[in-house]
């Protein structure tokens, strides 16, 4: 309980009755303006403590479900991995050559082709920069979904057996056989 020269105050659990005086909302005094600033803190205070309570947002990018695949292994993870995909409305990819006659960029681990794949135009262009050494020949092409699971199945066609996504410390790598059942989904 707070005296001034109105009358004895006192401040509730309820936010507006903290601010209500005599004489309006200010009653004029300086010691009627400190005890609303003070009031009126506390209301601040209390309705962010309340939201932070009430919203929590998760933002979680292709690097954390990648690197939770890789620390859990589970087939729920990669799950996850897929679904985070299938949500992207574009998918991109690098070419190289002319523009009269561009190829996909796929590279040979283990004698194995690979395609690269990427989920941001910058990933795509900063990677691809930094592995081929001519980087006058060098595009990147973003698909839509539907296009982009034609572009994966034209790849399939000419042998390529493995996909990356994001070529990285956080890569993930699937074979295409798994590829092209998830792009089936995808197709919107």
């Amino acid at each position: 309980m707070w005296q001034s020269a109105m009358g004895p105050r006192i401040l509730h659990k309820t936010p507006y009755s903290a601010l209500w005086f005599r004489g309006g909302l200010y009653g004029g005094s300086l010691h009627e303006l400190q005890y609303m600033i003070e009031a009126l803190t506390w209301i601040v205070n209390e309705q962010m403590a309340g939201a932070q309570n009430m919203v929590k947002i998760h933002t979680t990018t292709f690097d954390q479900i990648v690197q939770n695949l890789s620390r859990t292994g589970t087939q729920q993870a990669r799950q996850i991995v897929w679904d985070y995909i299938n949500a992207m409305p574009t998918l991109y990819f690098v070419q190289c050559g002319r523009e009269a006659c561009p190829v996909p960029w796929v590279v040979f681990e283990n004698e194995a082709p690979i395609a690269m794949v990427f989920t941001e135009y910058d990933h795509a262009l900063q990677t691809s920069k930094a592995l081929i050494e001519d980087h006058s020949h060098i595009r990147v092409l973003g698909l839509p979904t539907n296009a982009a699971s034609m572009y994966v199945t034209a790849l399939a066609a000419q042998g390529i057996e493995y996909v990356c996504f994001n070529h990285g410390p956080q890569r993930f790598d699937a074979p295409m056989e798994e590829v092209l059942l998830a792009l089936q989904s995808m197709k919107r």
